[in-house]
């Protein structure tokens, strides 16, 4: 476990933190401050919720990566590990649609026939302050209505935003 009380890890330029194992820490990705606390359902070492945070080569972009993978423990380990080997590719990148793509490919290849997964990756740029996000789900997500009392597809979602002045 990872575990740092009053302490600050920050990262270095090309640096990529975390996984889906037991960890509890702060950390300054570029321009950010990060609260980490990943507990997997015991009794696995390991869980279905991962995270990542990277910092690209100028350290100047930021990177938080959050996804809930179906199932638990060794199951999902293929999946953490793709993710794993994919964010270095393209840490330097501030469009994460390649990252995206190529995640959607080795996803539908998965030999694990993992069911489903969620994720979030946001992408910050400290110089300019802009954030970059995008969700993707497999299969789609879901929103409930009362309208309609069933759920809608809701497609996945690239925004960017700047902060507004004076905040």
């Amino acid at each position: 476990m990872t575990e740092s009380a009053g302490q600050v890890e920050r990262l270095a330029c090309l640096e990529l933190r975390g996984g889906n194992q037991l960890a509890r820490y702060a950390a300054r990705p570029p321009g950010l401050a990060a609260w980490v606390s990943c507990n997997p359902l015991e009794p696995s070492r390991r869980g279905g919720d991962l995270y990542y945070l990277s910092a690209c080569s100028h350290g100047s972009i930021a990177r938080v990566v959050i996804a809930d993978v179906s199932g638990h423990g060794e199951r999902v380990s293929a999946a953490v590990a793709r993710l794993q080997n994919a964010l270095p590719q393209y840490i330097d990148l501030w469009d994460p649609s390649l990252l995206i793509s190529d995640l959607n490919e080795s996803f539908f290849r998965d030999e694990h026939r993992v069911k489903f997964a969620t994720a979030f990756l946001g992408s910050f740029a400290s110089e300019s302050g802009d954030l970059l996000f995008t969700n993707a789900c497999h299969v789609p997500g879901m929103w409930p209505t009362a309208r309609l009392r069933k759920p809608m597809s809701v497609p996945s979602t690239t925004i960017t935003a700047r902060p507004m002045r004076g905040t």
